[in-house]
């Protein structure tokens, strides 16, 4: 019992579960806000989980998602793009580049992408 005192486990262990729930929160509350259409609001959500843990890819491509669905597509191709190297290629990320690429009238690109 001292010992685990001393290395400080029983306080890691406890932050652990704090930031696990307080990610839980804000992606739940993120899916939810998805649901009824709220990007920004959504967006939000998944920035603050993604603020807990960086290495978050399901927060990041909903944000993608989000910013996507809110006209924002610079942010989402930065999102996206960030995605495809954490992913190795996932086919909804190249979905989302695609639909970018068509955008932006860049076909090539758009057209590579949304074959695969």
């Amino acid at each position: 019992m001292v010992l685990t005192a001393i290395l400080g486990w029983p306080l890691n262990l406890r932050a652990d579960q704090s930031t696990a729930s307080r990610i839980q929160a804000h992606m739940g509350k993120g899916y939810g806000l998805l649901q009824e259409r709220s990007y920004e609001l959504a967006a939000r959500e998944f920035q603050a989980a993604l603020a807990l843990d960086p290495a978050l890819t399901k927060a990041r491509y909903e944000l993608g998602v989000c910013y996507f669905a809110s006209q924002r597509f610079k942010e989402a191709r930065r999102e996206f793009g960030q995605l495809i190297s954490e992913t190795e290629g996932d086919s909804e990320v190249l979905y989302y580049l695609g639909r970018l690429d068509l955008l932006e009238e860049n076909f090539v690109g758009a057209i590579s992408r949304l074959e695969k």
